[in-house]
């Protein structure tokens, strides 16, 4: 997953353009620490191109995996011209990436990656005659949707409401990658670790000898449910969870884990949460923790909406498959909040 760079390297990709009459155009050579410089005295925005970094960026929502040249996250509008400029006079590709939820590959490639979705989020007016709205590169449909929503216009197509997917585990590699002398800790869903967390375990086991401090602890919350996303359809739509596309087979991602080297822990009762913390955070080597969760406890935000609560309602009135344990756990959790609390 990882690679070194050095300060001037070939650009033999396929996709770096091609010469006359079709054949294929003469390997260009880039100035690594030129491209670097340039970036960092005309952008305004951040320039990266440490390891840490790299490695981030290697991955998306997809299965494919390439180190960039280096980073851009553009402040402006005019960073992103410029980058195309510094970029285009070192003959360095360029690749354009906003939430990383791409399960085909689109935003990983030996190339300077332009991330728009840190500061390019502004939404401009609405025109509803002309059914228009202007928007910076890197909003995603959700923040569009509400702030166009109430005047009848909603985009319906894209990928992009969620999150970026499954990027714990390759985001904690990254992490140890720029602190080494540290320990790193991941939460990750188990539909995470079935779609890349598992492989990137023996990502883990390949460098954790490398680093200085070797723990980095991930603990599945593992329930074999699509929680998220069956939430979301009964908070959003109203509907009832779709098993068919929801559940998850079962996998004892500790045994994974021990089957590489690593120290695996199962906790299945909460008395042994505190327990499996601490040998995880005294091992001399990285850690999965496979912690069972009830798919049941609902995500209750402080902010809720009322029409939130109601969709919920609706879904389980609808047929949903574990409205008991739903409506069980969730009258559960909010008279916790009313009751008093042992003080810290």
């Amino acid at each position: 997953m990882f690679m070194t760079q050095t300060n001037r390297e070939r650009n033999d990709s396929p996709r770096a353009g091609s010469g006359p009459g079709g054949r294929p155009a003469a390997p260009n050579v880039i100035d690594i620490a030129g491209l670097e410089r340039g970036l960092r005295q005309a952008v305004r925005g951040e320039v990266r191109f440490d390891a840490a970094s790299r490695a981030m960026y290697a991955n998306d929502g997809s299965n494919f995996r390439q180190v960039p040249i280096g980073v851009v996250v553009p402040q402006t509008l005019d960073d992103i011209v410029t980058t195309h400029r510094v970029c285009a006079a070192q003959g360095a590709p360029i690749v354009n990436r906003g939430g990383g939820t791409s399960l085909s590959g689109e935003t990983v490639n030996y190339a300077v990656v332009i991330d728009n979705s840190k500061y390019l989020t502004g939404i401009g007016d609405t025109d509803t005659g002309r059914r228009l709205v202007t928007a910076e590169p890197g909003v995603i449909n959700e923040e569009l949707n509400r702030a166009t929503g109430r005047s009848g216009l909603v985009l319906r197509a894209g990928p992009g409401n969620l999150a970026t997917m499954g990027p714990g585990v390759p985001y904690g590699i990254g992490a140890k990658f720029a602190c080494p002398g540290r320990p790193v800790i991941v939460f990750a869903g188990d539909g995470a670790m079935q779609m890349n967390g598992l492989a990137e375990l023996i990502t883990i086991k390949r460098y954790w000898p490398e680093w200085d401090d070797p723990r980095l602890i991930v603990a599945v919350l593992h329930n074999d449910d699509l929680n998220q996303v069956t939430w979301e359809m009964r908070a959003m739509e109203g509907a009832p969870k779709f098993t068919e596309s929801q559940t998850l087979p079962s996998v004892d991602y500790a045994a994974f884990a021990e089957s590489l080297g690593l120290q695996a822990i199962h906790v299945d009762k909460p008395a042994e949460i505190g327990p499996a913390w601490e040998a995880a955070l005294a091992a001399a080597r990285p850690t999965v923790l496979d912690v069972r969760t009830d798919p049941d406890v609902p995500p209750i935000p402080p902010h809720a909406t009322f029409e939130q609560a109601k969709n919920a309602g609706k879904a389980m009135l609808k047929g949903d498959e574990d409205r008991r344990g739903v409506i069980a756990e969730g009258v559960k959790t909010k008279t916790q909040e009313f009751l008093p609390h042992r003080a810290q």
